[in-house]
């Protein structure tokens, strides 16, 4: 049997400890990931909400995409909110494509609970053992989860966004 040769498609340059790929990063780490392979795609942006993305509007010379995080549970947690929040995903896709310009818009993950606060950390705090992670919303297994997903691909899909991951493992 022989060997298998996987080359990455997409890479995605994050900053552990600030919240959007400084530009910096970016500037460095995209020659060298060319270098290696040109038909790489780089992206960068955050691994927070699009609020961390819209305040921080990083410098998309150095990449192919521009990524960021949704969830409807910032502030209120009930099916209603969850619902009502569906059409203003299509809104941050949106606004990304007008300060990205001619880059493409990468939404992952899509979530229905919020994995972290993005206002105090960067990244999800891992669980370990039987203990259920903080990120999990029981509804995803539901029928209102399955229709919740639906209504994001509608929206998504309908204002232009290039890719979407649901649902991170």
């Amino acid at each position: 049997m022989s060997a298998v040769s996987i080359t990455p498609a997409i890479i995605t340059v994050l900053h552990k400890t600030i919240s959007v790929t400084p530009g910096q990063l970016a500037g460095h780490v995209a020659p060298a990931i060319r270098n290696y392979n040109p038909g790489i795609q780089i992206c960068i942006g955050t691994n927070a909400n699009f609020a961390q993305l819209n305040e921080q509007k990083p410098l998309p010379e150095n990449c192919d995409m521009v990524c960021y995080s949704i969830h409807p549970q910032e502030h209120a947690s009930d099916n209603t909110t969850l619902l009502e929040n569906l059409q203003a995903q299509s809104y941050t896709v949106k606004s990304a494509k007008h300060f990205a310009t001619d880059k493409r818009i990468w939404v992952s993950p899509v979530n229905i609970q919020r994995r972290f606060n993005a206002n105090i950390e960067n990244f999800e705090t891992q669980s370990y053992g039987d203990k259920i992670p903080s990120q999990f919303d029981s509804r995803m297994m539901s029928l209102f989860g399955a229709c919740w997903t639906a209504g994001s691909i509608k929206y998504l899909g309908e204002s232009g966004a290039d890719g979407i991951t649901y649902y991170e493992t």
